[in-house]
């Protein structure tokens, strides 16, 4: 069987812990869900929606109780839907004119990648062309609770996060940059430097799309 929806190229999916539920989005920058408990033999989806407009989503998760959704695509804010679609939360947008990334109250220009901490339901990190990643609270999204400033290996803020992840237990975070490297942090930190710090991992401007 085929879901015939999108007008353009997939650009994520993700399925919620149950097997019922499918969020896919696309170049045509919709968000679509598909309920398979309820579809009939048209195979329709039973919402589509713009989320961010004119902006390609490339980042869809599910929290572990498939209760919300979080949502990254090319801009500087990631959202929080519910399974039905509606939206929840969504971080600030930092001031752009700010050169400390410390000081501002979110990423200043596109995330690049969002995850889920596997740990915490309730929390969740972002990475952005800024060369930021931020920690974020979904009681207290107003600003992020913490940040890193990824650097080159001789401390240079010349490198950007392309992608990253958390490991299984949500204790460590690893993150993917552009020169190649791959570094991995404490989530509660300290994050002055990583814990671990593949220098050679893949050759420098590869675009590692996931990990």
């Amino acid at each position: 069987a085929y879901l015939k929806g999108h007008t353009k190229a997939i650009s994520a999916l993700a399925l919620d812990p149950s097997g019922i539920r499918l969020v896919s989005a696309g170049a045509d920058f919709f968000l679509r869900f598909w309920d398979f408990s309820s579809m009939d033999k048209s195979l329709q989806s039973f919402r589509s929606m713009e989320p961010t407009e004119n902006n390609l989503i490339h980042t869809l998760e599910w929290t572990k109780a498939g209760d919300k959704i979080l949502l990254a695509a090319n801009t500087p804010q990631v959202q929080v839907l519910n399974r039905e679609g509606l939206k929840q939360m969504e971080t600030p947008r930092g001031y752009q004119y700010t050169t400390d990334m410390t000081h501002t109250t979110g990423h200043i220009h596109p995330v690049t990648r969002a995850a889920w901490n596997p740990a915490d339901s309730m929390s969740f990190a972002s990475c952005s062309q800024d060369a930021t990643v931020r920690f974020w609270d979904l009681e207290n999204h107003k600003k992020h609770r913490d940040l890193i400033k990824v650097k080159t290996e001789k401390g240079l803020n010349t490198c950007k996060p392309l992608c990253m992840n958390f490991d299984e237990t949500g204790q460590n975070l690893v993150v993917a940059l552009d020169d190649g490297a791959i570094q991995v942090f404490p989530t509660k930190g300290p994050y002055l430097k990583p814990t671990i710090r593949i220098t050679d991992a893949h050759a420098p401007t590869t675009n590692t799309s996931h990990i």
